[in-house]
């Protein structure tokens, strides 16, 4: 584009006319360009915690209790510094939820274990089995449970039947084992806790029973969008 101008004042105004009509031209874009493309919405990963209002939050409960006149605190210190809350030294109840956001040190679980062992209570909510949310370093919530159990439970067998896939299309590599252990995994299996240790609330049990599905043994992601 070429422009020519007869005078200085007459070719300032036009110059400045034709900013101004470039500058309304390129608003006109990145607005339609708005409107037009969807927008990506960035969306926080809800963590458990007492202050976090989203899916995996704990603020209701934490709301609930206080509303309802139960002292609550958000434990912020490590667990054998407990006692500078000025709680009493038993009946207290603990509310954990695993996997944890971050590895736990062997001294964490020991104090936890110790402070149950005053006469405390610990509540735990488990995100899944195999569930992963994104908050969590890992998605394997057995091991935390051994530890926050102390043994306390003896596992008739540790063998756990997980899904797993097996490829039609390898043509004879195919065999009628693959497809029979494809069918196990939609039949009931059991599992056999005994109690390890003496306990008030053990008494009279020798063992507990569970079934689960083996299928339903997989390992899965969160949608934390939905």
């Amino acid at each position: 584009m070429i422009l020519k101008f007869s005078s200085n004042a007459g070719s300032e105004s036009l110059f400045q006319n034709f900013l101004f009509t470039f500058a309304g031209i390129l608003l006109s874009i990145v607005v339609l360009l708005n409107v037009l493309l969807p927008q990506q919405q960035y969306i926080p990963i809800s963590r458990p915690t007492s202050e976090d209002t989203g899916k995996h939050g704990l603020f209701a409960i934490y709301q609930w209790l206080t509303s309802s006149g139960v002292r609550t605190l958000s434990l912020r210190k490590p667990v054998h510094r407990i006692q500078e809350y000025d709680l009493p030294y038993a009946g207290n109840v603990m509310l954990i939820n695993l996997p944890y956001a971050n590895q736990a040190l062997e001294s964490e679980w020991a104090a936890i274990n110790q402070w149950i062992e005053q006469g405390n209570t610990a509540v735990v909510f488990v995100a899944g089995l195999y569930a992963k949310p994104e908050w969590t370093a890992s998605g394997d919530v057995f091991a935390p449970i051994k530890k926050l159990t102390a043994d306390e439970f003896i596992l008739s067998s540790n063998n756990f039947t997980v899904e797993r896939e097996v490829d039609v299309d390898k043509g004879s590599n195919f065999e009628l084992s693959d497809l029979q252990d494809q069918v196990k995994l939609f039949k009931p299996k059991r599992l056999k806790l005994s109690p390890a240790i003496k306990h008030s609330l053990f008494e009279n049990i020798e063992a507990l029973d569970a079934y689960y599905l083996p299928m339903l043994m997989r390992s899965h992601t969160v949608d934390d969008d939905h």
